[in-house]
């Protein structure tokens, strides 16, 4: 006889309580497998795929949790806890911010955004004090979270504005933090090339 998804389910969390993530997994999946729609297995999954440090299945598994059912502040617990370990901090804050505005008396869900403003002010204070690896000449934009939004190549010194070389084109991106080769910056003492 075959088990129903709530029976699948109590498996799953049994698995999940001996810490048997991959065993969890199997039952959550087959869980979904007979009822697709169920929102709690796929955040319970997500949970499992946490406990295995499979990041992104645990986001993928959150993002259908949340689709499912919007209003469920759990949903985003999961969410901005894969976001948070795959690094993407600020996404994880505005996920946590998000679960919050649907579940304002989540008690896990404060404690999330409270941790989540502390490792963004501390990234934040990192990356100002540790200096990228920088070729002179180059741009290096990067988000407040310290990451690398993107890295454009030096510009030809002899080019002038007029000339089609001089512009970079480049997709709009929102940066919080730009750092330039010091030797571009007006009244630096360095000769520039």
């Amino acid at each position: 006889m075959a088990l129903n998804s709530a029976e699948l389910k109590a498996k799953g969390n049994a698995a999940f309580q001996e810490r048997d993530y991959a065993e969890a997994c199997r039952w959550f999946s087959e869980g979904i497998t007979v009822d697709g729609g169920n929102h709690v297995l796929f955040s319970n999954r997500s949970a499992a795929y946490a406990g295995l440090k499979k990041w992104e299945k645990a986001l993928e598994d959150a993002e259908t949790c949340i689709s499912l059912k919007p209003d469920w502040g759990k949903g985003y617990m999961r969410r901005g806890s894969a976001l948070h370990e795959l690094g993407h901090l600020q996404e994880a804050r505005e996920t946590y911010r998000k679960g919050l505005a649907v579940e304002p008396g989540s008690e896990i869900l404060q404690r999330a955004m409270a941790d989540q403003d502390k490792a963004c002010e501390a990234s934040y204070h990192r990356s100002v004090r540790t200096k990228p690896r920088c070729v002179p000449g180059e741009l290096t934009i990067c988000n407040q979270d310290g990451s690398i939004a993107m890295v454009m190549p030096p510009v030809d010194p002899s080019a002038q504005p007029e000339d089609p070389d001089f512009l970079i084109e480049a997709p709009p991106i929102p940066v919080d933090v730009v750092l330039v080769d010091a030797r571009w910056l007006p009244g630096n003492p360095e000769e520039k090339n």
